[in-house]
């Protein structure tokens, strides 16, 4: 089909659909408008269903039909049957229009469904109708046309589209296609013929596709390229196929990478450089030329920039173009500047060839001057010792170089005539003389020039005259031979030697003998001998030779070995090692040095001898011990301990003050027993330390006090003394040092201080459980509210520190970390307290840890050993392995121990039988089995430890002696068992128990014989001890004692229902009852505030037939109240009922005259003032919306709901509600109303008083005054805003009833209703 025809049958198809479209809008638009004036007058439906209207139709026919009405009743059920006809009319007109509605809904939907297929006819039409239009615009047939998409970044589109879309029209115009940017997409669709397709992606592939490249090029360059006589390079590099731009800091590229690279390789063999020369002011000028012309030259004929700045001292040309170009134009420069430069040069000429150029009025230097054109000046001195002569030259480089040629000329003339005689430097001072008088001399005797070259050790002599040269230099030869020099090497320490008195014979030859001079030299300490060779050769062989027998070696030694080395005297190792290697040792304390002299051999072997003793090796160690402040101990008195330790194990001990240490030496095995017996004797030392401590703990510290005795086992002794300075207590505690600290801890928790324990472990370990704020440790710190901690240094490890709970479960969470991290290295034994504390001294768990290789502390918090297998042991086996050896070694020990001690649980009353008078019956046991009894109060305990001191020693085993004194122990508490028990005090009786002066228990104690009679728990029981019949009187009696007392101080408690009537005016009714009665009567204030709680409120106490009579009197009392009150509640209801009953006859009046259509003023203003009347009843503002309303404000929410929810229940019903029961006030009687009030609070506000339309049918009368609801009489002369109102309350008598006013305002107490009527 023609693509015209085709156009025009889409188009015509096009607007048909739209027409279509647009009409059903319209109708959806009609339609909509119609149902929503359908919804605005949608009618009130009625709130009775059809089917109850028919039943009251029903319902009202057959009372009509078969009841005797009056008129006006009949009226009332014609005119309330008709309503009930018309509300069934109402239901059926509502029923209608929800159908016009549906049927509204339904054509919208059906025209609303419609729609979406035409608008999709009407996309795809317009899709077609465009893509016919674009082919007829591309000149292309429609069947050809294309849709191509070329993916493109969001950064490349504005570089496709180009400035004001230049670059996409471009294309566009270029290609005869259409492009669509879709930047979302970061894609571009093109539209057209294949071909034109291709190649406008090919065209935007290029763009997309290309980079930019930098090329950094020095600012120098880009003015050389942009430079207008090097266009055709710049040209050149433009058809390179890339976009180039040249700026100052680079030259910038862009293309595909392709172009990129082929283009950065062109530019690149290029080699564009750029070359700096610096220039005098003269060369500059000889460069530039005349205006500019020899410049202009090289630059044009190197094909080169040549840039120039000057200034005052020095110029500067940069030189830029192709690096072969700008080499060569540099050596043109150069070969010009050096033509054409007018150069100064200076050389140094020796004194004898100045006076040779000057002799004879200077005519050598003329003739120079004259044959090279070059002009000479000489300068400088001509005497001898004059060293700064020279010559200048100043001409063209060609003259200066000839003149140069000449000079050297006569230089050669003068050196043929010159002889050099080599002198070492140690001589020339011998042929200078002193003040150069030996120099003088020859040149006056032999005429000669003598010249000196300090710096080469040289003598040059000169003359043109052989003989009197040759004479010359023998005399220098001959000075030469007389003070030969050689260097001897001494060193700085055999040089004392040599120079001192062992030298002194040596010294003596040499000088005086030999006739040689010896020389020091300070810098080397080295000796120089000057004099005739053969004799300085001798001696050089005499100090030789005293160097052999003299050869020595300074060896530094630190503050703590000089010590060593010079104790014992004879047999001090100094003394030792110089006679075994015959050598001799001089010690230099303020240096902490010792010098080793003698022969060689001996000298060195006594040095590796002495770096062995204090370094150690093979076979001897050296091995340092921190013993802390055990330092007297290791010592011993005059130092008794350490030469025992020395003589016992045959090594040396050295102490090491500032380090608090030992250092030990000798055989390996000899340094391991003497230090592991140096660590028993620490760990067996007890020390003593002094605690200060307060008033409250020294109470504590009795001979009996719990505290001595906590302290006591923990094998701690305590004493108490007074410091000498200030006068104060102080504890002192002797033990050893784990237990003491234990104690510490004890003393500061005892005191309030948090406790505090240290986990001791080798830094080692230290670093593997890592740093305590990682997030295991900060869990055992939040969980146990603790502390953690790490110490380093001489004592290192963890610190757990808190209240004693927390730190005991964090240590045991602790080490149950280290089980998991450390579960080869760690481990527990777990003990129980007494046997952690008795059974394992310092020094056994030191024995132990020596024999298993592991390190054991104890943890008296958890009562454990803590064993850490250390990496000093590892030759003792694997960590596992040490550790199951070091728990099997203790639990052998506390094998031993089990045999040696035994721990019994005795009551608390056979202590003292066990002690005896003065502790006799004690230690007869003690001499009587041979063991060691200890007795604990605290804990009832008493342990027995066969001494091994004991007299039977010989004769019975350890376990045999426990067992003889447990054995007497048991038949003395058999003998001396005391019957106990225990009875229950009556509350706040112990005073009257013990009676005045101990009078009571003293009564009731005569006639017992062996019973006592102890106060225990504070006094609220009584403990009887003694003998069994004794303890069963004692009981018999105290139970007498108690019976009575209770009968005496009866306390009985009860609820009334009106505390006001129990206390009367004043307080009459209550005092009088206690006083005529001999009662206490107290009033307690744990009411609720419903008034339903049934807490006791009143508490009676004296005699119990008192407390008793009391308690009827006021049941009677309360009984009577009530009888009043229910009277009371009886008159009221009466009352309410009757106005209830006008209200509704009025009511209904009302409704008959507005169903008859009738205005009667007079039965408006009859219904209004009835309405006024018993408005006037209720008070606008709710009961207890004052400050006085405290019921609503003690109720739940959940307790209001259920109180609102029965009073309307109540006054729906019309029942008469009984002000007496819960909810019976005004307040709960109050409906609120959607339309007239509004809840605030626990109240409910009324915004208009319309009694009958919150009540809706059945008014409520408030109760008549006198029932027991008393006005408030703090609210008298009081402003109050109530429904709006501002009023002042002012009458305030119960029995008056103000019925004047509109309103009347209640207000809710405790006890009730305050009321103003």
């Amino acid at each position: 089909m023609d693509q015209t025809l085709l156009l025009s049958k889409l188009t015509a198809r096009l607007t048909t659909l739209q027409n279509d479209r647009s009409e059903a809008q319209a109708s959806i638009t009609a339609a909509t408008a119609q149902l929503q004036s359908l919804f605005k007058t949608v009618p009130k439906r009625p709130t009775h269903s059809p089917s109850l209207l028919l039943s009251k139709i029903t319902a009202l026919d057959t009372r009509q039909n078969t009841t005797s009405l009056t008129l006006n009743a009949e009226k009332k059920l014609l005119k309330e049957k008709q309503s009930f006809k018309d509300s069934l009319r109402l239901h059926e007109k509502c029923d209608q229009h929800q159908l016009t509605i549906d049927a509204l809904k339904s054509q919208i939907t059906d025209l609303r469904l419609s729609l979406p297929s035409k608008e999709s006819a009407i996309t795809e039409l317009r899709k077609s109708v465009q893509k016919i239009r674009l082919a007829e615009s591309l000149a292309c047939p429609f069947s050809s046309l294309i849709t191509t998409t070329v993916p493109c970044s969001t950064p490349n589109l504005s570089k496709v589209i180009g400035k004001g879309g230049s670059n996409i029209k471009k294309i566009e115009n270029t290609c005869t296609v259409r492009c669509d940017v879709k930047g979302e997409e970061e894609v571009i669709e093109i539209v057209g013929s294949e071909e034109s397709c291709d190649k406008a992606r090919s065209l935007i592939e290029s763009i997309t596709l290309s980079e930019t490249l930098t090329i950094p090029i020095s600012p120098a360059v880009s003015g050389f390229l942009l430079d207008k006589t090097r266009s055709e390079l710049l040209k050149e590099i433009r058809e390179w196929g890339v976009e180039v731009r040249i700026e100052k800091g680079g030259l910038e590229v862009r293309g595909i990478p392709s172009d990129l690279e082929s283009f950065k390789e062109k530019f690149s063999s290029l080699d564009l450089i750029v070359s700096y020369m610096t220039l005098t002011n003269p060369s500059m000028g000889i460069l530039i030329g005349k205006s500019g012309a020899t410049i202009k030259r090289l630059s044009k004929s190197s094909g080169v920039q040549i840039n120039v700045s000057r200034s005052k001292e020095n110029d500067n040309v940069e030189v830029i173009g192709k690096s072969m170009d700008v080499e060569r134009c540099i050596s043109e420069i150069e070969v010009l500047i050096i033509e054409m430069e007018v150069i100064t040069e200076s050389e140094d000429l020796p004194l004898p060839i100045r006076n040779l150029l000057l002799l004879n009025s200077g005519e050598a230097i003329k003739r120079i001057q004259k044959t090279s054109g070059c002009y000479l000046k000489v300068s400088g001195s001509p005497k001898p010792e004059a060293s700064n002569s020279k010559i200048d030259y100043k001409g063209l480089r060609a003259e200066v170089d000839s003149a140069k040629s000449l000079v050297l000329e006569e230089i050669k003339r003068y050196t043929s005539s010159e002889v050099i005689v080599n002198v070492s430097f140690d001589a020339l001072p011998a042929v200078v003389g002193k003040g150069g008088q030996i120099v003088k001399q020859l040149r006056q005797a032999y005429g000669v020039v003598v010249d000196i070259d300090f710096d080469v050790g040289s003598v040059k002599v000169q003359s043109f005259d052989g003989d009197k040269r040759n004479e010359a230099v023998k005399a220098i030869e001959e000075i030469k031979r007389v003070n030969h020099v050689t260097l001897v090497k001494v060193g700085g320490t055999v040089l004392p030697v040599l120079l001192g008195a062992p030298g002194k014979g040596t010294r003596a030859k040499i000088m005086d003998e030999m006739k040689v001079r010896i020389d020091v030299v300070q810098e080397s300490k080295d000796v120089k001998l000057r004099g005739e060779k053969e004799k300085v050769e001798e001696a050089e062989k005499v100090i030789a030779a005293f160097l052999e027998d003299n050869y020595m070696e300074v060896f530094q030694l630190s503050q703590e070995d000089v010590g060593v080395l010079v104790s014992g005297k004879e047999s001090s190792i100094n003394k030792i090692l110089s006679a075994k290697h015959s050598v001799e040792i001089f010690l230099k304390r303020e240096q902490n040095t010792l010098n080793i002299r003698g022969k060689k051999p001996g000298v060195t072997a006594c040095l590796a001898d002495l770096k062995k003793e204090i370094f150690g090796s093979d076979d001897i160690a050296v091995t340092d011990l921190k013993i802390g402040d055990s330092k007297g101990t290791v010592i011993g008195k005059g130092g008794s301990q350490i030469k025992e330790f020395e003589k016992t194990h045959s090594v040396r001990i050295q102490l090491l003050d500032s380090t608090s240490c030992i250092r030990v030496r000798g055989p390996p095995p000899n340094v391991a027993a003497a230090l592991k017996a140096v660590t028993l004797l620490i760990a067996n030392q007890k020390i003593s330390v002094n605690v200060p401590v307060n008033e409250s703990t020294l109470k504590n510290l009795g001979h009996k006090g719990q505290l001595t005795k906590a302290i006591l086992n923990k094998n701690v002794t305590p004493s108490v003394k007074t410091d000498s300075e200030s006068g104060d207590k102080i504890l002192r505690l002797r033990g050893y040092a784990d237990d003491v600290d234990e104690v510490k801890r004890m003393l500061d928790e005892s005191a309030g201080k948090p406790l505090k324990v240290k986990v001791k472990m080798e830094g080692e370990t230290l670093r593997k459980i890592g740093d305590v704020g990682m997030p295991h440790w900060s869990r055992i710190k939040e969980r146990c509210n603790v502390k953690l901690d790490i110490e380093r240094g001489d004592s290192e490890g963890l610190v757990v520190s808190g209240k004693r709970v927390g730190v005991a479960d964090a240590l045991l969470q602790v080490y149950g970390y280290f089980g998991f991290s450390l579960s080869e290295e760690f481990g527990t034994f777990e003990l129980d307290a007494s046997t952690l504390a008795r059974c394992f001294t310092p020094g056994d768990l030191v024995i132990i840890g020596d024999a298993s290789g592991v390190k054991i502390s104890k943890d008296y918090t958890t009562s454990q050993l803590l064993l850490f297998a250390t990496s000093e042991s590892s030759e003792k086996g694997s960590c596992e392995e040490r550790l199951a050896k070091a728990k099997d070694l203790v639990s052998e020990k506390i094998g031993e121990w089990s045999k040696m001690n035994f721990v019994m649980n005795v009551e608390r009353w056979c202590l003292s039988v066990l002690v005896g008078k003065k502790g006799a019956t004690i230690n007869g046991i003690r001499d009587e089995a041979g063991v060691e009894i200890d007795v604990d109060q605290s804990s009832s305990t008493v342990t027995i430890k066969a001494s091994s001191s004991a007299a039977q020693e010989g004769e019975m085993s350890g376990e045999e002696r426990i067992n003889k004194a447990k054995s007497i122990i048991d038949k003395l508490i058999e003998d001396n068992r005391v019957y106990s028990e225990i009875l229950d005090l009556p509350e706040d009786s112990q005073g009257t128990f013990i009676g005045k002066g101990g009078a009571n228990i003293k009564a009731i104690q005569e006639g017992l014989k062996d019973v006592s009679f102890d106060l225990i728990e504070g006094g609220t029981k009584v403990e009887i001890k003694g003998a069994e019949e004794s303890v069963v009187a004692g009981r018999e009696r105290v139970e007498a004692w108690r019976e009575e007392f209770e009968a005496k101080n009866a306390t009985l408690e009860m609820r009334v229902v009106s505390v006001g009537i129990l206390v009367g005016p004043k307080g009459e009714t209550i005092r009088g009852l206690e006083n005529e009665n001999g009662v206490k009567i107290q009033v307690l204030k744990n009411d609720g505030g419903d008034g339903d709680s049934e807490l006791p409120n009143v508490v009676i106490r004296g005699e119990r037939g008192s407390v008793e009579k009391v308690k009827v009197l006021i049941d009677a009392m309360m009984v009577q109240e009530e009888e009043r009150l229910d009277q009371r509640r009886k008159e009221w209801n009466e009352q309410k009922e009757r106005e209830r009953e006008e209200y509704k006859e009025k009511q209904a009046k009302g409704e008959e005259k507005k169903k008859e259509g009738e205005d009667d003023d007079d039965d408006d203003d009859e219904e209004e003032e009835g309405r006024k009347t018993v408005e006037s009843q209720y008070a606008a503002v709710p009961v207890g919306a004052g400050e006085n309303s405290s019921y609503a404000s003690t109720l739940s929410k959940a307790a209001r709901k259920r109180l609102n929810k029965k009073n309307r229940a109540l006054v729906d019903s019309s029942k008469p509600l009984d002000p007496g029961e819960k909810g019976g006030d005004l307040l709960n009687f109050l409906k609120s109303s959607k339309d007239d009030g509004r809840v605030e609070g626990e109240v409910i506000v009324g915004a208009k008083a319309d009694i009958p339309s919150m009540l809706n049918s059945d008014p409520v009368v408030p109760p008549p005054p006198g029932l027991g609801f008393t006005p408030n009489s703090k609210e008298k002369g009081k402003k109050k805003k109530y429904g709006g109102v501002e009023k002042v309350v002012e009458n305030e008598n119960n029995d008056e009833n103000d019925s004047d006013g509109d309103e009347n305002n209640y207000f809710v107490s405790r006890s009730g209703f305050s009321v103003r009527m």
